[in-house]
């Protein structure tokens, strides 16, 4: 037993040390001594945050690492924002250790988030044919022209001055030498007013008359801009529209028989506080027994149907007072009875 469990122990080592072998090969950084040919000093240079119409410049150090002379046949980029300065200096062979500067440029103009590029430098023994490639790379990340902010919270929204709110937009520039500014702003929502006070900020205006249930608010409105790499950018009004008035439930069905009198329990919520009354009723059909004197934010009204024998339809209109008098908000209510 203890010879397996030794046995067994020796194999895991020998596994383990190979993972340790396998994993140290493959973090070999490229620029190792026992390349056979040209090297760089680094092969990816990142730039890191840089404006936008700017050019960014690095020099690369290559070095031939080989036994022989190598000669450099072709410089070329991946793309005209990668430029290569100083292509002469390349035009004779490099002698074995000799190492000389490549400067390369990245334009970071017209993009808005990351701007990236490669260098691919093409080179032969002489004497030989067979051609091999150096890639080195340019990386940056474009600070771009934005809105600020991009999206306004608006809160709460309720009926009539309760749902009116005003907020600044404004465009942000992140390079001085290229001032934007916004040319219009547009939405298609009517309740939604624009308003420019400068070249660079805009005043949105939000008034409704909302009614209905509980619901989410979520409206853009889009900003055309001088900018070249963001000239339209789009802003958000979001909200939550809570009604001033909710009743459970809307639609009231009371079904009746022989048996007696049926009725209903309405719950009105309000807020704000209030008394509630109710028009339509029918001292015949329909009775409704609740404190019409009480001011609140929650009320309970009892409905009961009083002619049993008989099929109808009608109608309630729902009023709620404030206590500094006025009717704030009105509701419909449908109620159906039926046998």
């Amino acid at each position: 037993m203890i010879h397996r469990l030794r046995q067994r122990s020796f194999g895991i080592m020998i596994i383990l040390l190979l993972n340790v072998i396998i994993i140290g090969c493959s973090f070999r950084t490229r620029n190792d001594v026992s390349v056979d040919g040209l090297i760089a000093d680094s092969y990816i240079f990142d730039f890191g945050d840089v404006d936008q119409s700017t050019h960014n410049i690095h020099p690369f150090l290559v070095t031939n690492n080989s036994s022989d002379e190598l000669q450099v046949v072709e410089i070329k980029s991946s793309c005209t924002c990668t430029v290569v300065a100083d292509q002469m200096k390349f035009e004779s062979p490099l002698a074995t250790g000799e190492s000389r500067l490549l400067s390369a440029s990245l334009d970071a103009n017209g993009y808005s988030d990351k701007a990236k590029g490669k260098i691919m430098l093409k080179y032969l023994r002489p004497g030989t044919t067979t051609v091999r490639t150096l890639t080195l790379g340019l990386i940056a990340r474009v600070r771009s022209d934005y809105l600020f902010p991009t999206e306004i919270d608006m809160g709460e929204l309720g009926v009539g001055p309760r749902s009116q709110s005003s907020f600044d937009v404004d465009l942000q520039s992140v390079s001085e030498a290229n001032p934007i500014a916004l040319v219009s702003a547009s939405c298609s929502d009517p309740n939604v007013v624009t308003t420019r006070v400068s070249a660079s900020k805009y005043l949105l205006t939000y008034s409704a008359e909302l009614t209905g249930t509980a619901r989410n608010i979520r409206i853009p409105v889009v900003f055309e801009t001088t900018s070249r790499t963001k000239p339209r950018s789009v802003v958000y009004l979001v909200g939550k529209f809570i009604p001033e008035v909710s009743i459970s439930p809307q639609m009231v069905v009371i079904g009746s028989d022989q048996s007696g009198i049926h009725g209903q329990v309405l719950q009105v919520c309000t807020r704000f506080r209030s008394r509630v009354s109710l028009k339509g009723l029918s001292d015949t059909l329909i009775r409704a027994n609740y404190d019409c004197n009480q001011f609140g934010l929650d009320h309970t009204i009892n409905l009961e149907i009083l002619d049993i024998g008989k099929r109808f339809s009608t109608e309630l209109q729902l009023c709620c007072e404030s206590s500094e008098g006025g009717v704030i908000s009105s509701q419909i209510i449908v109620c159906r009875f039926s046998r």
